[in-house]
């Protein structure tokens, strides 16, 4: 079976003085095209490292990760950002919008990097705002928005070059709870219309809306299992996937990137 994302055997350690933090080891983890898959875990638990190798902010120190059948462990900064422009929409906790601009310049910044013509890019992030509820913000700046709003204004921009893997690290977090209800129904809905949508969380109630949990400690993946809401059958218990493929023993034991796009980005809009 050919799987959108595939990771074999990954791992992420850290240098802190003379020790080694391994935040991650041995993951090893597939995911369809069009799933919705909760990632949660308690703070330090890896859930965000993984989020970050997965839409290629970081990268791991051992093991393999294939997107779409490339070896994305074997590509240099160039194509690690040609694989975020084309796949990846990215929804932060804290929104990362650019205060100096209005929302729709601040939807246009990845279609800036990835080099669309002005009128196109600017009729796009149009169209995206106004079909999340937002036509008539198009030119408020975040700071005269609310959260509920600068959030839809960064889903809208994760949406921007196509957005097939969207992912979304806490997204509700700075929410009241009928906003975080608000963008949880928005990725819902971008999941029903095909989108790949990848939530980090330390809710359960959050991730219970996802199809699929997995859950991290750690840095170790412990249960991955369908949810309640997917009436789906359940997923099989990690430890008899362990047994087949040999690493129960390991089981046992147990963004910056991002804004550093975002300002480039700009930089090339006071230039165009």
């Amino acid at each position: 079976m050919n799987h959108l994302i595939e990771l074999r055997d990954l791992g992420r350690s850290f240098s802190l003085g003379r020790e080694t933090v391994e935040a991650l080891e041995r993951i090893n983890l597939n995911v369809q095209r069009g799933e919705f898959v909760a990632l949660v875990g308690a703070s330090g638990s890896g859930k965000s490292t993984l989020m970050n190798i997965l839409g290629c902010l970081d990268a791991p120190t051992a093991g393999t990760y294939r997107l779409a059948g490339q070896d994305v462990s074997a590509l240099g900064q160039d194509g690690l950002a040609e694989l975020r422009r084309r796949h990846f929409g990215f929804v932060f906790q804290r929104y990362h919008l650019l205060n100096s601009l209005s929302a729709i310049s601040n939807v246009e910044v990845p279609a800036i990097y990835s080099g669309v013509s002005k009128p196109t890019r600017q009729a796009r992030a149009r169209r995206l705002l106004t079909q999340l509820g937002l036509g008539d913000r198009l030119h408020h700046r975040p700071m005269e928005m609310s959260g509920g709003q600068q959030q839809r204004v960064s889903i809208a921009r994760a949406l921007m070059n196509g957005g097939e893997i969207i992912l979304a690290d806490e997204p509700t977090g700075a929410l009241d709870s009928k906003n975080g209800e608000l963008v949880l129904d928005l990725l819902k809905t971008l999941h029903a219309e095909g989108h790949t949508i990848i939530i980090v969380t330390h809710d359960m109630c959050v991730a219970r809306h996802a199809d699929r949990i997995v859950e991290i400690n750690d840095g170790q993946i412990v249960s991955d299992r369908r949810s309640a809401a997917s009436g789906a059958p359940p997923l099989r218990d990690l430890v008899d996937v362990a047994e087949n493929v040999g690493f129960l023993t390991s089981f046992l034991r147990r963004t910056s990137e991002a804004a550093s796009i975002a300002l480039r980005s700009v930089c090339r809009t006071s230039a165009a």
